[in-house]
């Protein structure tokens, strides 16, 4: 089975930003892939934006929208938005409590230097795309922090 120009492009980018964090790069998988889109999949049918509940997988999800028609989101724009968390975390060298936590976790899960695969799922419905992107092992872990999440370098 081939991969999406999308995941790809997720893939790149994600590990573009994985390397100034010192984090072994990312592969995509099928079988994630195929979990990333039954979820996009369904967040596009429902319009609300949940994660997957009893998710043995880290995830990351993102929505938006727009007037034009036309309209589409690359792999690096949701990947970047996620990584866009990044000001706020400040607790590089040190664990986090969960309240510090709050508001950079998907920046955290696309570094976590645990995380070995990727899937990655895009749905487009009317004038919203919804995206979601699933890591293997999950990453956010209590007490790993200061092993996952490790200061950029560049």
């Amino acid at each position: 089975m081939g991969f999406t120009q999308f995941q790809k492009e997720c893939l790149a980018e994600h590990n573009k930003l994985r390397a100034k964090h010192g984090a072994a790069p990312l592969a995509l998988s099928a079988e994630l892939n195929k979990l990333a889109q039954e979820w996009a999949e369904k967040l596009a049918k429902t319009g609300q934006l949940s994660h997957r509940p009893n998710n043995n997988y880290g995830e990351c999800i993102y929505n938006c929208s727009s007037s034009d028609p036309n309209f589409d989101v690359s792999g690096d724009k949701a990947t970047q938005t996620w990584y866009s968390e990044l000001p706020k975390y400040k607790w590089f060298g040190k664990e986090p409590s969960m309240q510090e936590k709050r508001g950079t976790g998907h920046f955290s899960q696309v570094v976590w230097a645990a995380s070995k695969e990727l899937g990655m799922g895009k749905v487009k419905k009317g004038n919203q795309i919804f995206v979601v992107g699933n890591y293997k092992p999950a990453g956010n872990m209590g007490g790993q922090y200061m092993d996952n999440v490790r200061k950029p370098t560049a």
